[in-house]
């Protein structure tokens, strides 16, 4: 049990973290450089989707294989339904 509390304490901290990322990139991407709101937003989401998977990866799994097709894919079908 405290497996899982720790890794969803992990997940939380990442999760919470890759919404700051999205928000500084589509802060710098439309308020700094003058980029389409919508295009920023979108890139904003791109880069905070790769940190999360990276660090969950890693961090929240201890998953250290180099490639994984299915998973990435996996992970790239729950995102852009969230997107």
């Amino acid at each position: 049990m405290k497996v899982v509390i720790k890794q969803i304490t992990k997940f939380f901290i990442i999760g919470v973290s890759a919404v700051l990322v999205d928000f500084i990139i589509y802060y710098m991407m439309s308020d700094l450089m003058g980029i389409n709101t919508d295009v920023s937003k979108a890139f904003g989401f791109m880069i905070g989707t790769v940190y999360t998977y990276f660090l969950n990866k890693r961090w929240t799994w201890k998953y250290t294989e180099r490639s994984n097709k299915g998973m990435v894919l996996k992970f790239g079908v729950v995102y852009a339904v969230s997107f």
